[in-house]
């Protein structure tokens, strides 16, 4: 089950096409079969955001959390006998890689939030789990800045159903 996140806008935005030989953060247009999420939004343009899995799970970040998964693994690492390092396929510098991506993508997108937040109030990032679910309603209401997005931005993966309406302030 993948995370997905729309973006809702007052104004037009610039978009582009998916491309598996550079997965990185996009903006896209809605497929047909996803025009259904626009009544979620008070905003006129609605898009679909792709992180570098082509999803929304790219966007799941916690720098402090991430950090500290690339240290604990490079000291498990340490730790085993060299013939149990041969079997393991994720090695510390997977993780790292890994890690790297992820922050890209998480700059990437607030980059992005703040560029255009510099020509409009606010944006709304409708947060769900699992595609077929767009056209459910939001279960939850939050306010958040790009610099908390930079910071932590999570759906819990426990919490399947949730769905969440963010409105994307400047500042608070």
């Amino acid at each position: 089950m993948c995370i997905v996140l729309y973006l809702g806008s007052g104004m037009k935005l610039p978009t582009s096409q998916w491309s598996d030989e550079n997965p990185r953060f996009r903006v896209l247009q809605l497929m047909e079969s996803e025009e259904q999420v626009k009544r979620h939004f008070s905003k006129t343009y609605v898009y679909y955001l792709a992180s570098y899995k082509k999803c929304g799970c790219g966007f799941e970040w916690d720098a402090q959390q991430d950090e500290k998964e690339v240290e604990e693994w490079s000291k498990e690492w340490e730790a085993l006998p060299d013939d149990a390092k041969k079997e393991i396929s994720w090695s510390p510098s997977d993780e790292l890689e890994l890690y790297k991506r992820k922050k890209q993508n998480n700059e990437d997108f607030v980059n992005f939030l703040k560029q255009v937040l510099q020509n409009t109030d606010d944006l709304e990032i409708y947060a769900l789990m699992d595609e077929g679910n767009h056209d459910k309603e939001p279960t939850l209401s939050m306010i958040m800045t790009p610099e908390e997005i930079q910071a932590r931005f999570t759906l819990s993966r426990e919490e399947a159903g949730e769905r969440i309406l963010y409105k994307i302030v400047r500042e608070k």
